[in-house]
Parts: C-alpha cells; sequence; structure tokens
C-alpha cells in the first residue's frame, strides 16, 4: 500500500512538473509493449507480492523492527527506480494506469486505462457516430460513450485510453 501511495506521489509531482493546458479532447494510446503482457502469470505474482507485502505490514504494525526496515528500504528503493527511470522514459511508459480527481468538482476524473471492449454505434436522432468503450482502469471496469469527433485516434482492444471523464450513473460492486 506504501509503495502505491509513493508511486501516486511520485506521479503526480512529475505530472505537476509539466505546463498544464486545458484539454480539448481525449485520445488512444497505442502500446504494443504493454498489450503483450502475459497477463496470467502476471497476476499471480502480484497476488503473491501484494500477500507478502500485506504480511509485512501485519508484522511491522505489530511492532516488528526488522519489517519496519525492510519496509523502508523497499519504499527508497521504489522511489530511487521512479526517479532515475523518470530521467530516461516517458511517464506513460512508467504508468499503465491512473483514475485521478481531474479538478476541484467530484464528478470529473482523468483516466488512463487498457481498452478492453469497443462498440462504434449511431445515435438515431442525430446520426452523430459515438463509440462505447469498456477501459480497465486500476482494476476497475468502466463504461462510458465518447463521440467518435471527441476521440483522436482510434480506439482498439489492448490500446489505452487517455482522457478526463465525467462520471455520473451508479457503481456495482462485484
Amino acid at each position: 500500500m506504501k509503495i502505491k501511495i509513493l508511486l501516486f506521489f511520485s506521479v503526480l509531482l512529475l505530472s505537476s512538473s509539466f505546463s498544464v493546458q486545458k484539454a480539448s479532447a481525449q485520445w488512444v494510446v497505442n502500446d504494443p509493449a504493454h498489450m503483450g503482457m502475459n497477463l496470467g502469470e502476471w497476476g499471480a505474482n502480484a497476488a503473491q507480492w501484494v500477500k507478502q507485502l500485506n504480511e509485512m505490514i501485519d508484522a511491522a504494525k505489530a511492532g516488528d523492527i526488522e519489517a519496519m526496515e525492510q519496509l523502508t528500504l523497499e519504499d527508497m528503493d521504489t522511489y530511487t527506480a521512479v526517479s532515475s527511470r523518470s530521467k530516461k522514459e516517458d511517464l506513460f511508459t512508467i504508468v499503465t494506469s491512473y483514475f485521478m480527481p481531474h479538478s476541484v468538482e467530484c464528478d470529473k476524473y482523468s483516466v488512463l486505462g487498457k481498452i478492453i471492449n469497443v462498440m462504434e454505434m449511431q445515435n438515431s436522432r442525430t446520426k452523430e457516430i459515438f463509440y462505447y468503450l469498456s477501459v480497465e482502469c486500476n482494476s476497475i471496469q468502466i463504461e462510458f460513450t465518447i463521440a467518435k469527433e471527441d476521440l483522436m485516434g482510434e480506439p482498439k482492444v489492448g490500446r489505452r485510453f487517455k482522457g478526463i471523464l465525467w462520471l455520473q450513473g451508479e457503481v456495482d460492486c462485484l
């Protein structure tokens, strides 16, 4: 959990160092390197790592000095790795997905996630073409529509979507 928080603040720090401009459209990022990952193997490794991390956090809460030192060292290693990668790599190579508030309004969010489903549709009244997208972002599936004219690039399954969403509706907890 600490590592996720540290990464979040590192990304926030990096993104705040860039000039802020008004976004007028969303776009799709084609990222073949991330599309080819073996998700099953990665998921098993991640689950095992999270279990070990949670056990270490519980031990640190119980007063285990060695666990506290190990967690501190891991945090420092993560910070060092992110700092050195940020000097050589693009931000979107380091960060594979995010879900952050976009402004002071509580219903607008900046999102980066993997497209898992795309349907092209047409409004029967206005004849406007739009896409119905399902995007996986931080293990959350978000479904939304976006007008074709507001989208840069062509959305395809496996590519990444980056944009600002106005969230409304309801949340289904499974």
